[in-house]
Order: structure tokens, then C-alpha cells, then sequence
């Protein structure tokens, strides 16, 4: 598996878990909502109860007025007796009432103990994704260290790749004057072969460069049925002491036709130079594609 692959696999899973991370942190919000709810309720429960507590307290007092009543006139004992009976009816449904306030009370006290465990319950939820979290952000940590050194090694590798390309830059400067002592020698065997002379020095005689590149010139379409011919410049070119031999000459090497036409490729288009060398590589090699 290549360092990018790796790379992506390791950005792929630090998105989800930051998924996974906002997920949690939402739970925790809707667990703190319903905590501050529960609250609430029980804030509101007790209110009722400090209701019910106060009018017990006033329904006594109520009693103990009407007693010193009863008390304190004969006159009206009929009354009272008839006011102390529907007292009486009302202290017993206050009882009842009571009673049923006493269970009511029982119940939230129960309520209270459920929701009081249900807020430890909610408590330990809190813990657990709390610490969930924390394991989340040390896995993201690591990634992230992770991720971290990938990069290091892209980058060291980019520069790798870096050095190696201006290596075979400065190879290829190296090679190009080569290349191009090749086509001069390539293009010269031709001729050879066209003129069916053995050697170079054969073919020249005592003629002197101008003379030899003036003879080629007149001499070579007679001999060879061959489209592209190079012109009398390039002949002249060719029979020269030229700058390309002399580079050539600092190393005599092969070289493929490819190499060839992309070292007459790095002269200027619009040079002497690239004039020559295109129409000998056309001659030598037959390929006009250059």
C-alpha cells in the first residue's frame, strides 16, 4: 500500500471518529436537558407539598375556633351542634383528603427516589461518554500523529524525487552533445552506404570540406532515389570541424534514434544548428517526424 493510499485511509477514519465525536457531545446535551428537567419536577413537588402542609395547618386552626365557639355560647349549641356535625363531615373529608395526600406524598417520595436514581443513572451515562470522548480525542490524537508523519515522509520523499529529477536533468545536458556526435556519425555512415564507399576518408578524397559538401550535394540525389536530401548547407555542415563534433568528441557514445531526436530537439528551433541536425536525422534515420 503506497504512502498516499495510507494517507487518505488514515483522513477517511479521523472524519468519523469526529463524526462520532459530535454525535456524543450532542447525547450529552440532551442527557443535561433531561437532568435540568427532572429538577425542575422535583422542585415543583415539593412546592405541592408545602401547599397541602399549610392548609392542614389553617384547617386546624379553623377547628379549634370553632370549639371555643361551641364553648363559649349555650344559646347556640343547636347551631353549633349543627355547625360542629357539618364540621364534622368536613373534617373527615379533610381526612379522606388528607389520607389521599399522605398517599400522594408516598408516591413522590417514591418518584423522588426513582428520579433520584434515575439522575445517578444519568450521572454514570455522563462518566461513561465523557470517558468515551476522552479515548475518541486520544484515537484522534493519534492519528493525527500519524497523519503527521505521513506528511513528513511525502515531503521527504518529494524531495527525493526532487534530487532525482535534477540528476537526470544534468544527465541529459550531459548526454545531449553525445546524442547528437551520434546523428553526425549516423548521417555520415549513411552517405556511406548511399555512395557504396567503405570509409570517410575514401569518400573525400583530396577534396577539401567545401568541396566535399558541394560534390555530396551534386552527387548524392544521382546515387540515391532518397526525399529527403539535406541541403547543401547541412552538407557543409556536415563535412566541418563543427561545434557539435567538437562536443561529441569529449565523449564518443551510442544512442537510440529517440534519444537522438530529443537531443536535436533542445537546440533552438529557429538556430542553424537544429536546421542541420533535422535534416540529417531525416537522411540517417528515414523518420521525418522531427
Amino acid at each position: 500500500m503506497s504512502l498516499d493510499t495510507r494517507f487518505d485511509g488514515l483522513e477517511k477514519a479521523n472524519e468519523r471518529l469526529e463524526k462520532e465525536n459530535r454525535s456524543i457531545k450532542e447525547d450529552l446535551k440532551e442527557l443535561i436537558k433531561a437532568y435540568k428537567s427532572t429538577k425542575e419536577d422535583l422542585r415543583e413537588l415539593g412546592k405541592g407539598n408545602e401547599k397541602l402542609e399549610k392548609a392542614n395547618e389553617r384547617l386546624e386552626k379553623a377547628n379549634e375556633r370553632l370549639e371555643k365557639a361551641n364553648k363559649s355560647t349555650q344559646e347556640n349549641l343547636r347551631e353549633l351542634g349543627k355547625v360542629n356535625e357539618r364540621l364534622e363531615k368536613a373534617n373527615e373529608r379533610l381526612e379522606k383528603a388528607n389520607e389521599r395526600l399522605e398517599k400522594e406524598n408516598k408516591s413522590t417520595k417514591e418518584d423522588l427516589k426513582k428520579l433520584g436514581k434515575a439522575d445517578e443513572n444519568l450521572k454514570a451515562d455522563i462518566i461513561r461518554m465523557r470517558q468515551s470522548q476522552e479515548r475518541l480525542e486520544a484515537q484522534n490524537e493519534k492519528q493525527e500523529e500519524e497523519i503527521q508523519g505521513l506528511r513528513r515522509d511525502l515531503v521527504k520523499e518529494k524531495d527525493l524525487r526532487d534530487e532525482i529529477s535534477d540528476s537526470l536533468r544534468q544527465l541529459t545536458v550531459m548526454i545531449i552533445p553525445l546524442h547528437l556526435r551520434v546523428l553526425l556519425d549516423t548521417t555520415r555512415q549513411q552517405i556511406l552506404r548511399d555512395m557504396k564507399v567503405e570509409s570517410w576518408e575514401d569518400l573525400r578524397g583530396e577534396r577539401n570540406a567545401y568541396d566535399l559538401a558541394h560534390w555530396l550535394h551534386s552527387t548524392l540525389p544521382q546515387q540515391s532515389a532518397i526525399a529527403h536530401l539535406p541541403s547543401l548547407g547541412t552538407f557543409t555542415f556536415l563535412c566541418l570541424y563543427n561545434n557539435v563534433r567538437r562536443e561529441g568528441n569529449l565523449a564518443a557514445h551510442s544512442a537510440t534514434p529517440t534519444q537522438i531526436k530529443e537531443a536535436v530537439q533542445t537546440k533552438p528551433l529557429d538556430s542553424t544548428d537544429r536546421k542541420c541536425l533535422r535534416e540529417m536525422f531525416i537522411y540517417a534515420f528515414k523518420d521525418s517526424d522531427i
